[in-house]
Order: structure tokens, then sequence, then C-alpha cells
């Protein structure tokens, strides 16, 4: 998604430089800025971003206030995997051009796309209070706190991505991890029926939903959601999950099953590992049956 999200704003500002770039600033610069500003969108339009970068830098230097120049290395240093240069540049280039919130957008974009988590954090807040109205920058922000399970972050992060977007079903499948991490299984147990009334066949929420329950001892009712969500996506948590719950039901049986189908996917769910050694039985060795 991320990825998707970059080449979108990358796309909404590399439509002006073939129109704008070197044409109406000729007369107020000298000849060398004029020639490097030309370079650096030769380069990048012969998608040569290293090339560009340098070029453009230099142009830079020479005419700080070009903001075509700007943008066009902002995003060079994004398809050069710049990623040291990406906040600093990307950010002189929206200062110059403040109404394109595209190239705003582009530092925390570029980091959620490399996996940058803790860049993430710092570039989307930083973006996203100077807009705070982007639906898209908060969602963003909520899925890195979500990453780094810092549940009081997430749950601001999220509040704010679901008020700029009631449909986003994931902001509000966090919401309940979070809470449940903080025991507001309240507030839980509702975020997860929202995230469930928007995607219903996300399994996801499903299993969240289940952990709520589990945490509330009520055994019956996780076991629910956990079939639930094992009937959507077959996964090792869940079977290890649903486990549990049956193992303080006294379902000896059922709880042997679904540990057992959890190590079939999982061999190394410590969980299922638990659980099967508690009833004397040896996991299957892999690719046993």
């Amino acid at each position: 998604m991320f990825r998707i999200l970059l080449c979108i704003l990358m796309a909404q500002i590399g439509l002006l430089f073939s129109l704008e770039v070197g044409v109406g600033t000729a007369a107020a610069q000298s000849n060398n800025a004029n020639q490097a500003a030309q370079a650096c969108l030769n380069d990048y339009n012969q998608k040569n971003y290293s090339a560009a970068v340098s070029d453009c830098g230099q142009a830079e230097t020479l005419n700080p206030t070009n903001s075509q120049v700007a943008s066009i290395l902002c995003l060079s240093d994004v398809e050069a995997s710049g990623p040291a240069n990406v906040a600093a540049d990307c950010a002189r280039a929206a200062k110059l051009d403040p109404n394109d919130t595209a190239l705003a957008e582009l530092p925390c974009s570029y980091d959620a796309s490399q996996g940058n988590l803790t860049a993430v954090v710092t570039d989307c807040t930083r973006e996203l209070a100077l807009d705070p109205q982007n639906a898209q920058i908060a969602e963003i922000l909520c899925d890195a706190q979500s990453a780094l399970q810092n549940d009081s972050a997430v749950v601001t992060a999220c509040t704010q991505a679901i008020a700029l977007d009631p449909q986003n079903e994931d902001a509000y499948d966090f919401l309940c991890i979070a809470y449940t991490d903080q025991k507001n299984l309240t507030n839980a147990a509702a975020d997860c029926n929202r995230a469930i009334a928007l995607v219903p066949n996300d399994p996801l929420p499903y299993g969240s939903l289940g952990n709520v329950y589990f945490d509330q001892h009520n055994y019956a009712a996780a076991i629910v959601q956990y079939t639930k969500a094992l009937a959507l996506a077959p996964d090792a948590v869940s079977y290890a999950n649903r486990g549990a719950a049956n193992q303080n039901l006294g379902n000896k049986a059922a709880a042997i099953s679904d540990y057992q189908n959890s190590l079939k996917i999982d061999p190394s769910n410590q969980m299922a590992q638990t659980g099967l050694k508690y009833y004397g039985v040896k996991p299957a060795p892999p690719g046993g049956g």
C-alpha cells in the first residue's frame, strides 16, 4: 500500500516538470544556474536519478528559490533511494511550494515504503501538524505506531485517522488491539466490532475480538471468534489461541487438535508447544502427519 501511495504522489508532482522547469526564470538566473537546472531536469526525465541528485543539488545551490528544481531533487532522492536526504530535501521543496500537498507527503510515504518506522513517526507527525486534515498521512502514522506496539501512541494516531476517515477498518482493529493491551476491554470490543462491520471478510478483527473475550475469561465467546477467523484464513496464532480457550474450558481433545494444527502451520509457535506439553503430547516431527 505504501509503495502505491508513493507512486501516486510522485506521479502527481512529476506531471509539472516538463511544462515548467527552466522556462520562466531564465531572465532572473545566471547562465550557470540555468544550465544546472536544465541538466537537473534532463537527468530526471532520462531516469538517471543519481545524476539528477548531483545536478539538482548544484542547481539548488546556485538558485535556492527554484521550486521546480527543489521538487525534482526531492523526487530524485526517492528514486535513488537516498533516505538520508529525502526528508530534508522534500521539506525544502514543500516550503518553496506550499500549495503542493503531494510534496509534503513524500517523506512520510517514502519512509513507510522503506519500512523505516521510526522515521515514519517523525516525518508523518511533522507533516500531519502542517496538514491536519490529511487522512493518508494519518493512516500511515496509525499503521506505524501499531507496528511499533506503542499502545498510547496507537490510540492517539488511530483515533485521528478514524476522525479523518471513518471507514478505516485497519485503524479500528489497531485500536482494538491497543485497548486490549491496556485492559480497556469495553473500548476494545467496540472497536473490533466496528472493524468487522466495515469489512466482514477480514479475519484479523475476529481474532482480535477473540482475544478480548479471552481476556474477559469468556472462553466460549472467544472460540466463536477464533473459529470465524480460521474459516476465513487458517493461521497458527488463531489455532493456538483457540486451543488455549478450549484448554481453559476443559475441552482436551479440541485443545490438542488446535495446538497440533497450529504447529503444522508454524512449528515454532510457543503457545501450541506449551499446550501440547501440558497434555503430555509430543508435537509431530516436521513434515510428519
